[in-house]
């Protein structure tokens, strides 16, 4: 039975039915939030993954870019002794050059030598002997 002005839900059975629905509906409320916060997590979860699997794949490079720097600074002194190995050989081979030009010059000078004698010594056989001599050459 109804008492003017109140109301059903002042009674103790709609009150304990208000309350269940309200605690219900915060329980749905509550379950809600766990539910977003768990898939929240499992995103961060996710991009942690990735972010780690970057990271090692980061230092993955790193490695093997510091393990090439390594073997090309091990590399220099080899290389740098090709170099002056090369800058020695190119040396020697000028040396020996300028030693063959040196050669063949005195070999061309020699040459000449013996040309002009050979010319001087022709001459002196094919030339008159009075112009040897000096006196003026007969006219007969």
């Amino acid at each position: 039975m109804e008492l003017p002005g109140d109301h059903a839900e002042l009674h103790p059975e709609g009150l304990a039915g208000e309350r269940d629905r309200i605690a219900d509906e915060r329980d749905q409320i509550a379950d809600e939030r766990d539910r977003i916060a768990d898939e929240r997590e499992a995103l961060a979860n996710a991009r942690e993954n990735s972010l780690d699997q970057k990271e090692a794949h980061l230092n993955a490079l790193e490695a093997r870019l510091d393990e090439r720097a390594r073997r090309f600074l091990e590399s220099i002194p080899d290389l740098l002794q090709r170099q002056q190995q090369a800058l020695d050989r190119g040396r020697q081979v000028l040396a020996r050059s300028a030693e063959r030009l040196s050669r063949a010059q005195a070999a061309l000078d020699r040459t000449r030598t013996n040309r002009s004698r050979d010319d001087a010594s022709i001459r002196r056989e094919t030339e008159d002997p009075s112009d040897i001599e000096g006196d003026p050459p007969n006219p007969d």
